[in-house]
Order: C-alpha cells, then structure tokens, then sequence
C-alpha cells in the first residue's frame, strides 16, 4: 500500500511538470505573406505628407498567394502585383505596384517596410518614414 501511494504520489509530480512546462505560445502570429493572402483588407490608416485615410474610405487590397494584388472600391476595380523580400537589417519589405495613372492609387506604389504585424492588422512604413499604411481586416 505504501509503494502504491509512493508510485501515485511520483506520477502526479512528474505529470504536473510536464504539463506546466508546455504552455502554448498564444503570441504566434503567420508569416506575413500567409497574412495578407488570407484576408481581405481595408486601409485603418493612411499618410503620406498629411493623413488620407478619408479619402480611401470604402476602398480595399486583396492580396493573391500568385503575387496579384487587386484594389476594389465599389465599382472600381486596380490590379497590381506585389512581393515581399527582407531589407539588409532582416525586415520584411512589401514591394507594391499598381498598372494605373490614378494618382490615388499610383501612392501605394511603393516598398513598405513592416513595422507591425498581427493577425488582423498590418503596418507598414515608407519612403524612408514619410508614408505610413496601415490595413485592417
């Protein structure tokens, strides 16, 4: 009865380490191409020299696992193509281009380096710092 005790007393000890030894890493976040292409986005925040966000409101990016990118608002409708490499530092970088001669939509025209990253929202900074964008879904 004694081992008994002893053997139950031993299993419960290594049981209730090794169960608080794994925690699940509740901060893991996809890799941002796997991000972008799950989810259809709108742009939360957008500034370039003054914030323009208003002017883009209703207006969304669709991002293709093929490299597409497509920018809808309503009836409109601007295909593009983007990609996503690292800068020397390691930091991702969205290269964005859009076949178009609308200024508005030639200003994502850009590489955007990412500075923010969760599941359902993305931040991104370029022009050295002088755009910021910021997409939500």
């Amino acid at each position: 009865m004694k081992n008994l005790k002893l053997l139950f007393a031993s299993i419960l000890l290594i049981s209730a380490f090794a169960f608080n030894s794994c925690t699940p890493n509740k901060d893991f976040t996809p890799p941002t191409d796997e991000v972008l292409t799950h989810n259809n986005w709108s742009i939360d925040y957008f500034y370039k020299t003054k914030d323009l966000t208003p002017d883009y409101s209703g207006y969304s990016f669709l991002f293709s696992s093929t490299g597409a990118v497509v920018m809808e608002k309503q009836n409109e409708t601007n295909l593009g193509t983007w990609s996503i490499s690292a800068d020397q530092n390691n930091s991702e970088i969205i290269s964005i281009n859009f076949n178009t001669t609308d200024d508005n939509i030639s200003k994502f025209n850009q590489q955007w380096k990412v500075t923010g990253k969760t599941s359902s929202l993305l931040q991104f900074e370029g022009n050295a710092g002088s755009s910021q964008l910021r997409i939500r879904h």
